[in-house]
């Protein structure tokens, strides 16, 4: 699990007036099984910590799944288990 450099946006209004500068994070977990308690500490508690910080953009990589698990339902599956696990939080 990696973390995205953050990218520096500004939010404008009319005639050019800046009224916020965020950061924007990009990050994702791969769905190839059930989460556990590391990706708790290394993925989803971080993502949570940071969430206020940046205009945060999590994903999940099912097409990177496709490396460890051939079985489509079970990938369907997961792909499901691992987007509510991440809307729990």
């Amino acid at each position: 699990m990696h973390f995205a450099a953050p990218r520096k946006f500004a939010r404008r209004l009319y005639f050019g007036t800046i009224i916020s500068i965020m950061q924007r994070l990009l990050t994702g977990i791969q769905s190839s099984g059930a989460l556990h308690i590391g990706n708790y500490f290394g993925a989803l508690k971080p993502f949570v910590d940071t969430y206020e910080k940046y205009q945060s953009f999590l994903m999940v990589a099912d097409y990177h799944a496709l490396t460890t698990l051939r079985e489509p339902e079970t990938l369907r599956a997961n792909i499901r288990n691992t987007v509510r696990d991440y809307v729990a939080c």
